[in-house]
Formats: C-alpha cells, structure tokens, sequence
C-alpha cells in the first residue's frame, strides 16, 4: 500500500502567514497607486472646468460666473456632470446610484470642487479659481488657475500661499477651530489632527 502525501497542518499555516504578511505590505502600496490616479484624474476635471471658465468668459464679455460655487452656468460648455464630481470625494462616493447622465434634465449632485467668482479673463493668470473641496489627495488638493492650467498642493502649501478670499471659502479651513486655523497658516501642525497622509 502506498500512503499519500499532503500538505499538514504546520505547513498550511505557514502559507497562509506568509501570504498574509506580502497582503498587509502590498495594501497601502496599491491604496496610494490607487489615490495616485484619483489624484490626476481630478486634475484633469479641474483643468476641464478652467477651460470651460474661459469658453464661458468668452460669450460673456470676459467675465466668469458670477455666484460663488455656482456651476450652473458651465453646464452648456462642460456637457458631462461627471466632470465636478473627485472621485476621492466622500459625498460622492456615497451617492447610492449613478445620476442618468443622459437625461435633458440637468443633473444636480454636489460638486467636489470650490469655485471662486469675481474674476475676469483678463486677470492675473495666476490667481486661484477652483480647487478640492477637501483634502483628498495624498494630504493635498488640486487647484486649477485663471489661466486654466492646474497643479497639486499640499495642504500646508496651500494654506499658506493663497489670499483671504479664497480661504474664506475653503470649507477644510472653515471646519477648523481658530487655534487649529492658525497653525494651518503658519504651516505648523494642527493641534488635535493627526498629520495627512
């Protein structure tokens, strides 16, 4: 009789802690490729939107779209409502079906992004016009100019470089108290965060 040969108990269990041990090493390595490309992708939407900014200025004089964080008037030069919308953003990944994006009705779902008004196309090419709602992308967030090209601050950064007027609409800053909202300017730790990742 010949006896069959099989893996025991000893070496099943030291497969399995061997695979989990490469698993627990490879998540956040996958997690931050996967936020990477979150990262450019949101770019890209942002850079989109500061081309329909200047489309939009074009028809009207040069002057953008007049209300703080009002959209609507891009709908006609963006033509895909999926262009406001991160997808590091919480709200809309917590958006329980895909809008019908085919539909002659606007489709209205929060916007990832913060607009900023009162500007006109003749402007310093490098004044602020969007940027992330939030800081979603690797403790920074995407920001795209008058001048419709876009780049990535961190948040420190960011804070630090950009006038009152638009840290008045940041929500990320608005949500800090007066001591926290100090130190994000001065560029120091927030007292009570734990540093972004």
């Amino acid at each position: 009789m010949r006896r069959k040969h099989g893996f025991t108990l000893l070496e099943l269990l030291i497969v399995l802690f061997v695979v989990s041990i490469l698993a627990a090493m490879l998540f956040p390595v996958f997690a931050r490729a996967r936020e990477s490309a979150h990262k450019v992708t949101c770019l890209s939407s942002l850079v989109q939107l500061g081309n329909a900014l200047q489309l939009y200025a074009a028809d009207w004089s040069g002057t953008l779209p007049p209300k703080d964080n009002d959209w609507g008037p891009l709908d006609p030069y963006t033509r895909n409502a999926a262009v406001y919308q991160c997808l590091s953003d919480p709200a809309i990944a917590a958006l329980q079906s895909e809008p019908d994006w085919s539909s002659q009705e606007p489709v209205r779902i929060p916007s990832s992004y913060v607009y900023r008004s009162g500007l006109t196309n003749d402007g310093l090419p490098m004044e602020i016009v969007a940027f992330d709602r939030g800081i979603w992308h690797l403790g920074g967030r995407n920001v795209v100019f008058l001048d419709a090209h876009g780049t990535w601050f961190n948040a420190a950064a960011f804070w630090q470089m950009v006038p009152e007027r638009v840290l008045a609409l940041d929500p990320a800053l608005q949500a800090l108290t007066p001591e926290q909202r100090k130190a994000a300017r001065e560029g120091q730790q927030i007292p009570g965060k734990v540093p972004w990742r």
